[in-house]
C-alpha cells in the first residue's frame, strides 16, 4: 500500500498554483529553488504597486524528495529581517504520517516542543485515518482531540509516493 507523502512534486505544484491564481492579486509569490527543488516561497503584499515582504516558508527535504519541516518567518519591517513563527515537522513511518506543529519562543530563540500533532494512517484506497492531538495546559501531555476518516480527495492535497 502507497503512504500519502508530501513531496518536492507536491511544493512546487502548490507554488504554481498560489502564484496563478487571479485571486491573489494582493500577493505575489517567489520561489527559490535548490537542487531541483523549492527551497523556500515568498510572499510580498501589493500595496499600490509597492511590493512589501510578508511571509517566507522554508522546505527542507529527505533523500525520497519527502518534505521533513515547513517553516514560517514573517517579515518585521522596523528590524529588517524575518522572524520565526512556527515549523511543522513531518515524520514518515509505514502507512502513518505525523505532522508536529511548532511555535517559536522569541525570548528563547528556539522552537517549543510540539504543541499539536496530527498522524494521518492510510487505511486503503481513497480512506485516511486522521488523528489530532493537542497538549493539554494541565499536564503538558498530549491528548488526543479529534479523530476522523477522510475519504477521497486525499490526492488532491498531497502526492503519492
Amino acid at each position: 500500500m502507497d503512504i500519502i507523502t508530501w513531496t518536492a512534486v507536491t511544493v512546487m505544484s502548490m507554488y504554481m498554483n498560489m502564484s496563478s491564481q487571479p485571486t491573489n492579486g494582493n500577493f505575489v509569490y517567489n520561489a527559490e529553488m535548490q537542487d531541483g527543488k523549492i527551497s523556500a516561497i515568498i510572499s510580498y503584499k501589493n500595496d499600490m504597486n509597492c511590493l512589501t515582504a510578508n511571509t517566507k516558508h522554508l522546505y527542507d527535504y529527505d533523500e525520497q524528495d519527502r518534505v521533513v519541516s515547513d517553516q514560517t518567518l514573517r517579515w518585521n519591517t522596523q528590524k529588517g529581517e524575518w522572524i520565526p513563527v512556527k515549523c511543522i515537522e513531518y515524520s514518515y513511518d509505514g502507512n502513518n504520517i505525523t505532522m508536529s506543529y511548532m511555535k517559536w519562543d522569541n525570548k528563547c530563540n528556539y522552537y517549543l516542543s510540539p504543541s499539536e500533532k496530527v498522524v494521518y494512517t492510510t487505511m486503503g484506497n481513497m480512506i485516511t485515518s486522521v488523528e489530532e492531538y493537542k497538549t493539554d495546559t494541565k499536564d503538558g501531555e498530549m491528548h488526543l482531540a479529534d479523530r476522523y476518516l477522510l475519504m477521497g480527495g486525499v490526492e488532491n492535497m498531497l502526492a503519492k509516493n
